[in-house]
C-alpha cells in the first residue's frame, strides 16, 4: 500500500476488485503492508463489512502466525494482541 500519496486510491480500488458485483467479478487482492501500517489498514478496511482478509506474518519461521476472518476480528485481534504487531505483513483481502 502507498504510504501516503495515493492511499485512499489504492484501498478504492482494492475494494471496487474484492466486491462480488464489480466488473472484476470478486477478485481476492494480495499486498504487503508493514507492521507500523497494518492496525491503520485494518481499519479503512473495516468499513466494507463485506471482504475477509487474511493476514500471515513470520511465514517460514518458527513464529509463523495466519489469521482469517473480517477485518474487525482481525484487528481486534492485534489490538488485543499488540505485541505480536512485528514484521512485514501479507495480506490476503477476499469477497
Amino acid at each position: 500500500m502507498p504510504h501516503k500519496k495515493g492511499r485512499q486510491t489504492a484501498l478504492k480500488k482494492i475494494t471496487a476488485m474484492v466486491r462480488k458485483d464489480s466488473p472484476q467479478g470478486g477478485m481476492p487482492v494480495v499486498l504487503y503492508e508493514s507492521p507500523h501500517r497494518i492496525l491503520k489498514l485494518l481499519k479503512e478496511l473495516s468499513l466494507h463489512d463485506r471482504a475477509r482478509v487474511t493476514l500471515a506474518r513470520e511465514l517460514t519461521k518458527i513464529h509463523e502466525e495466519v489469521i482469517s476472518g473480517t477485518p474487525q476480528e482481525v484487528l481486534a485481534h492485534f489490538v488485543k494482541h499488540a505485541d505480536t504487531v512485528k514484521g512485514e505483513f501479507v495480506v490476503i483481502v477476499t469477497p
